[in-house]
């Protein structure tokens, strides 16, 4: 069975906004039983491997979490979830598994694994041993100091497609690792911010981005907007159109111009 412990990581040594330590209470009322562990730069060793040391001098925190978590679990077992994740409901019936994770439906084409959700696993899994090995081999920046920002749900998408994951919306064995349908872990969508919960949602992920900048938070929200007004083709367009005359100053007349006729 997987361990009763809630892994999660806040590297970069700033406080915890208000938010994610409401997300972090919400762990504790539901799953009251679990030791919550947290880890960052005192407990954690960031230079591990290339691709988290890197990572780590530009300051991308989200980046070496991807690595980070997989280790910890692979390490130790437990559950990890994301500083942004809401619980709603107790996660113990999840822990009877080998290993589990869940899928997102954020890119309007495919779904894909996303560990950030909540994913979990026995200590020494086959699975996070090999989603953890991809990252010994790669780096975070190329010879020019470009970063590779490609993000972990891609990498374990690919993976697990390749081990008999596929393209369907359903519970997934995958050699062991039961891989959830959104409705389980991201009732949120990312584009639209929409939340629609059932019976079988534990938690939301609700994807406030803390890791990031204002900048790109207020970006991503600014896309959210069009594509809840517009759906997500020409909201997607407009968003795009709109980034091209951001230094003109036209951005926010274009949204307020749109807002303004939906609503009409």
């Amino acid at each position: 069975m997987i361990p009763k412990t809630i892994h999660y990581c806040w590297f970069g040594c700033g406080p915890i906004p208000d938010w994610n330590l409401k997300c972090i209470q919400s762990w504790r009322k539901y799953c009251p039983d679990f030791q919550i562990k947290r880890w960052d730069e005192s407990n954690y060793d960031v230079n591990s491997i290339p691709y988290t040391s890197e990572a780590y001098k530009k300051q991308r925190w989200a980046f070496v979490t991807d690595y980070a978590r997989l280790d910890i679990i692979y390490r130790e077992g437990g559950v990890y979830l994301d500083t942004d994740v809401e619980v709603i409901r107790n996660l113990e019936p999840l822990l009877a598994h080998t290993a589990f994770a869940g899928m997102e439906f954020a890119d309007g084409v495919q779904y894909s694994i996303n560990t950030g959700l909540g994913f979990g696993g026995e200590k020494g899994h086959p699975i996070i041993g090999e989603l953890k090995t991809m990252y010994q081999t790669m780096h975070f920046l190329d010879k020019n100091n470009n970063e590779n920002t490609l993000t972990t749900p891609a990498w374990t998408t690919e993976y697990l497609e390749k081990l008999g994951f596929q393209q369907k919306n359903c519970v997934q064995d995958i050699h062991g690792m039961i891989v959830y349908p959104t409705e389980y872990f991201a009732p949120k969508e990312y584009q639209t911010g929409k939340v629609r919960i059932t019976k079988n949602t534990y938690s939301i992920h609700h994807y406030n981005g803390s890791w990031q900048s204002k900048a790109e938070r207020d970006g991503m929200e600014q896309r959210r907007k069009y594509i809840r007004i517009l759906g997500p083709t020409v909201g997607e367009l407009a968003f795009v159109t709109c980034q091209k005359f951001q230094r003109q100053g036209l951005c926010k007349t274009v949204s307020d111009g749109v807002s303004h006729i939906i609503k009409r």
